[in-house]
């Protein structure tokens, strides 16, 4: 009866990580994001109940002691405290709420359970379904609107007189459908199942039904016309074929399908799209005047210029928590800057809860990688090697994103720790697994 119980709860779980993971790219909102979070947490503390209590004995003591979960825990402190430094605590705790501390709980469920038992989820498929579903969505919506242009469906209506050609209605889909969580979520959402075609490419696993799926999602990455996210591909792919040193042509083939498109809506004329500031005042540290004839790279350097002289007149000084305070508590420093946010994660975690919001977040990403990099390197053609990889490529892309955006909140957020929670607990039990091994050894000895 226990066993078939505990066969259920695990479908039941498996079904919800990919429902969750399937809808994160499009527009739920907060209600459905908290919904599925408690679901997922409540089905994952159910199973864990399911299993042996030996186990979760040994287990519970060494996960509180792992610099990964220490420094998740920090993190969330200083977020908490700096609630007492907000202008409008109420929001700052919806923030803290839904960002960190749900979050938090999700991740540590994910990671206690993978630790315990990293069958129940299989992530490879999950990924396969995600992409699939967004893919079928996504571009069957902007062939709609491309083809069918008297009558765009899901259509936001502040950019309906700028859609005059159908360039404009293929590089405006990402930013005018709302159907979708957002431009910048949706990239971030495209550098997660980029990373995990580039390590198959690099691994030669890539079918060709793969290779035409990696190609779709370049390609839906170029179409949201996020220049920070497609460089940080670039950089992953490169990395990836570091990583597996006999990466097969196809990833070679993938890298120059990418480049060979951007050089191809820049050569029809439609440049515009991706290069939008005056590069020759910019080479010539003219950035006012670059500024004034616009694009987002001249107000991006004013705006880190800004934030940072204002962060360190009181470096360890909160704020409080969310973007919005920014904008209507200091009207000044957002004229000033240009932008309404810092437009960098630590940057904005900086001003949130001063430099030890920015600092602790660091140390996570760091000690979160190294466990990673440690378990794939002493196992690289392991059984979970290929998620170690997956993983390590998704955090270079998802950070390198992040250097020149704020990404790391809503479904992004609950993204990035959804998945990195499957490879950090399987990464935790190869660490258990080989201390106990080293100690039997010895005791034999």
């Amino acid at each position: 009866m226990a066993h078939k119980q505990k066969i259920q709860t695990s479908n039941i779980l498996y079904f919800l990580f990919v429902t969750y993971l399937t809808v994160l790219p499009f527009e739920i909102g907060p209600t459905g994001r908290y919904i599925l979070s408690f679901l997922l947490i409540a089905v994952a503390i159910r199973l864990l109940s399911l299993q042996k209590k030996e186990n979760l004995k040994i287990l519970l003591p060494e996960l509180i002691g792992l610099p990964v979960v220490v420094f998740l825990l920090l993190l969330d402190i200083i977020a908490a405290v700096s609630i007492i430094f907000s202008p409008d605590p109420f929001y700052s705790t919806a923030v803290y709420f839904e960002e960190f501390f749900l979050n938090s709980i999700l991740f540590l469920s994910i990671v206690t359970l993978m630790a315990t038992t990293p069958e129940v989820i299989d992530w490879q498929q999950s990924l396969r379904i995600a992409n699939i579903v967004f893919l079928i969505v996504y571009i069957g919506v902007m062939l709609q609107w491309i083809l069918f242009p008297s009558h765009p469906l899901f259509q936001e209506r502040s950019i309906a007189s700028e859609l005059h050609t159908r360039w404009d209605r293929l590089f405006a889909f990402g930013n005018g459908c709302t159907l979708f969580h957002g431009i910048k979520h949706t990239s971030l959402f495209l550098t997660l199942v980029i990373s995990f075609w580039a390590v198959r490419a690099a691994q030669a696993k890539l079918s060709k039904t793969g290779m035409t799926i990696f190609l779709m999602d370049l390609f839906a990455l170029i179409s949201t016309t996020r220049r920070a996210a497609s460089l940080a591909v670039v950089a992953g792919i490169c990395a990836s074929s570091i990583l597996f040193r006999h990466s097969s042509r196809y990833l070679k083939a993938a890298l120059l399908f990418f480049g060979a498109l951007g050089i191809f809506f820049v050569i029809s004329g439609n440049g515009g799209y991706f290069i939008r500031e005056n590069w020759h005042l910019l080479l010539h540290g003219e950035v006012q005047k670059a500024r004034d004839q616009g694009g987002s790279i001249p107000l991006r350097i004013n705006t880190y210029k800004v934030f940072s002289e204002y962060i360190m007149e009181n470096p360890f000084k909160p704020n409080g928590l969310g973007r919005k305070l920014i904008k209507e508590y200091r009207a000044d420093l957002v004229k000033k800057a240009g932008l309404i946010h810092g437009h960098n994660t630590f940057l904005n975690f900086a001003f949130y809860m001063g430099i030890q919001g920015a600092l602790t977040l660091l140390c996570l990403i760091i000690c979160q990688a190294r466990l990673l990099w440690q378990k794939w390197r002493e196992e690289p053609n392991g059984e979970y090697a290929s998620l170690m990889a997956v993983s390590l490529i998704f955090m270079l892309m998802f950070w390198a994103t992040n250097m020149f955006t704020d990404g790391f909140c809503h479904g992004s957020a609950t993204m990035y720790w959804l998945f990195t929670g499957l490879s950090t607990g399987v990464a935790i039990r190869h660490r258990l697994t080989r201390r106990d091994a080293a100690k039997t050894y010895a005791l034999r000895l």
